[in-house]
């Protein structure tokens, strides 16, 4: 009797041996789920690659600006260069200018002397071609353009050029805008001088009389 009692014992511890064999299954359903995790960390890192690659962008594109702007100066630079025209050059162009305003091509004979006057750096000269030029202008009838340069000749001679000079061209400047106003009022504006009529003239003379005399007694 006594040796049947522990032959039972060991039929019973036989049971718990399957608990160790559950144990490892779980651990290998929660390792896989860890592991995945991380994977998604790498793919978050990677978008701030972006932003090195728009700086440079932009940088590139404001530097070239840049360098446009001082590519200007050079060009603004090269304006005095020294004019290499002799007098015998001047002199061949007034000679023609006569010879054109003795055939009666005023036009040629204007273009001659305005060449030579804006050539030569001689105020007298300049002075003596501009009156060439007025007398053609009265040829012609081109009243406005004649006062136009006796305008521009006065202001620029207001230091080269002698008070007695300023004062003529002073006095053609008012004969034409008396002239011009008469033509205008009779219809006729640009009327050749030798071909105005010499009432007409008459009439102008007396009024440039008038305001000289109004002038001196101021």
């Amino acid at each position: 009797e006594q040796i049947l009692e522990p032959e039972l014992e060991p039929d019973l511890e036989s049971e718990p041996e399957l608990e160790p064999e559950l144990q490892p299954e779980t651990e290998a359903e929660t390792e896989p789920e860890q592991i995945l995790e991380p994977e998604l960390e790498p793919d978050l890192e990677s978008e701030p690659e972006l932003e090195p690659e728009l700086q440079p962008e932009a940088e590139a594109e404001t530097e070239p600006e840049l360098i446009l702007e001082p590519e200007l100066e050079p060009e603004l630079q090269p304006e005095p260069e020294p004019e290499a025209i002799s007098y015998d050059e001047i002199n061949k162009l007034i000679d023609m200018g006569f010879i054109r305003k003795s055939a009666k091509q005023y036009e040629d004979a204007v273009r001659n002397f305005a060449l030579a006057c804006e050539l030569t750096r001689d105020a007298e000269l300049k002075y003596l071609l501009t009156m060439e030029i007025l007398n053609l202008y009265k040829d012609l009838g081109r009243y406005e353009e004649a006062e136009n340069l006796l305008n521009i000749n006065i202001y620029n001679g207001k230091n080269n050029l002698q008070p007695d000079i300023i004062n003529e061209m002073n006095r053609q400047l008012s004969f034409m805008r008396i002239l011009r106003a008469e033509l205008s009022r009779l219809s006729i504006p640009d009327t050749p001088l030798a071909k105005v009529p010499r009432l007409v003239q008459l009439n102008v003379s007396a009024k440039m009389q008038q305001e000289e005399a109004d002038e001196g007694s101021l």
